[in-house]
């Protein structure tokens, strides 16, 4: 019996091997000219650093700073063999007991599972794109494989812990422990360690700023990951399992100009890039950039009142600041066109992840200081009389129909276009833009130029 169980195991083991083969030689095929390896792998991972118009350092291109392997404490770089490749030491830089594993549960159960180890992950994390594809997973094997060959282990584990992301732009120990603790790496404890590492697999969804409890859990499992590997003693566990952990972020690297650097950074060719200590000169001019901020909270304070909310604070938590309207701001100088300050968020420590002033979004009634525009240009006044009604609008596309409504379903009848403008009212904005100011319910932009005309208004400002 005992044989025959032993025959089943060997034999689905090699069918997970061969199945394994068969697809990494398949999409081997399909892989490109793969990209070569630096001299050194700390060099791959240095940022941009940008400097401001009048020549002062501003930030670097990611919330990163590099820390050497020997400054990392023995406990620190331990939760993270532990918690992501207990064997790193032991294999070749591939595991093939996790690749099967993650081939058995995509096979059987359908579900995609991570597999890498800790070399695959440098690979993706200096050299390839975060895409979901069997190209870029064979790549990853390949690099894997070259970087063992080229690298010590520690090498690439000093690589991989200041280039691993813990999100909203952190990248490597040294950030993440200035970040989350406001600390130097040297002086973070096994349980700090520890919930560092167990918050990588979702950093956005367990970092302990906002999701205190899940962080709290993670750090758990790390802690009984290392104990299971010997890495901590019975009394080192129960030590590092009681001990307090103090969130204090730090507002360094929370930073002011995180919305431009971001920007700034898409923009750069892959050259500069990929090269090492590059410095870049911009047009921020950090005299508006450090009142931009407080402008905002000032102008958005009436609407506040008006939304019944109490006074904003920075320091409320951020589930209470989901309540309170965000915004955006760029500052340009109008002789030049350069871009002297920019906000994508009501504040730099909340709703920064996403950048409002350039991240593609509905343009919503935004739009309509076109329409006006162009309607003024057609000899509309401000004084000029529209009825707010119900409409249906022929469109272009074959026997389509649109009928627009006002928020709320609510209609004003007869009033000027000041006032159209000023409530943001949508059946109005459409007439203006058909030309069309009969009584008429029914209205064709069949053939109408007046939309195009507006498009092509909105690229004179800058629009694209």
């Amino acid at each position: 019996m005992l044989k025959k169980i032993l025959a089943i195991v060997a034999m689905i083991g090699a069918l997970v091997f061969l199945g394994l083969m068969a697809e990494f030689y398949m999409v081997s095929q399909k892989t490109g000219r793969l990209p070569d390896m630096p001299e050194e792998l700390v060099r791959a991972n240095s940022p941009v650093a940008f400097f401001s118009c009048d020549g002062d350092y501003l930030k670097s291109s990611e919330r990163f700073i590099y820390v050497p392997l020997e400054k990392i404490p023995l406990h620190v770089r331990q939760a993270f063999l532990a918690s992501e490749d207990a064997d790193f030491y032991s294999h070749f830089g591939v595991s093939p007991r996790g690749l099967a594993r993650a081939l058995y549960n995509k096979l059987v159960h359908g579900w995609n599972q991570g597999g890498s180890t800790i070399t695959q992950q440098v690979a993706r994390n200096l050299f390839l794109s975060l895409e979901q594809t069997q190209e870029r997973k064979v790549r990853e094997i390949v690099l894997a494989l070259q970087m063992e060959h080229k690298y010590t282990k520690d090498q690439i584990l000093e690589a991989y812990l200041n280039s691993v992301s813990f999100g909203a732009g952190i990248h490597g120990i040294g950030a993440a422990a200035r970040h989350f603790f406001n600390k130097e790496v040297a002086e973070l404890t096994v349980a700090e360690a520890a919930m560092l590492a167990g918050i990588l697999p979702r950093p956005a969804a367990w970092n302990p700023v906002s999701f205190r409890d899940k962080a709290n859990a993670r750090k758990e499992i790390v802690l009984k990951r290392m104990w299971a590997c010997n890495f901590l003693s019975d009394q080192e566990f129960q030590t590092a399992w009681l001990a307090p952990i103090i969130i204090k972020p730090s507002q360094e690297i929370t930073h002011a100009t995180d919305h431009f650097i971001k920007m700034a950074t898409r923009q750069l060719p892959s050259e500069v890039m990929s090269a090492s200590n590059q410095s870049v000169g911009t047009t921020l001019d950090m005299r508006f950039q450090r009142e931009l901020y407080a402008a905002i909270q000032d102008g958005l304070a009436p609407t506040d009142r008006l939304l019944r909310l109490s006074p904003y604070s920075p320091t409320m938590p951020n589930a209470e600041k989901a309540k309170y309207p965000q915004t955006a701001v760029v500052v340009i100088n109008p002789r030049t066109g350069e871009l002297l300050a920019m906000a994508g968020s009501r504040e730099p420590s909340y709703g920064f992840e996403f950048n409002r002033a350039i991240q593609p979004q509905q343009p919503g009634s935004t739009a309509k200081i076109f329409t006006y525009t162009y309607g003024i240009r057609r000899g509309f006044l401000p004084n000029t009389l529209f009825c707010d009604r119900p409409l249906t609008i022929l469109m272009p596309a074959g026997s389509r129909t649109w009928s627009p409504s006002n928020y709320g379903d609510r209609y004003r009848g007869w009033l000027t276009l000041n006032d159209a403008l000023r409530q943001s009212l949508n059946g109005v904005a459409i007439v203006t833009a058909l030309g069309d100011i009969t009584d008429a319910d029914t209205l064709s932009a069949i053939g109408n130029a007046g939309p195009d005309s507006i498009v092509v208004l909105s690229r004179l400002f800058g629009i694209k």
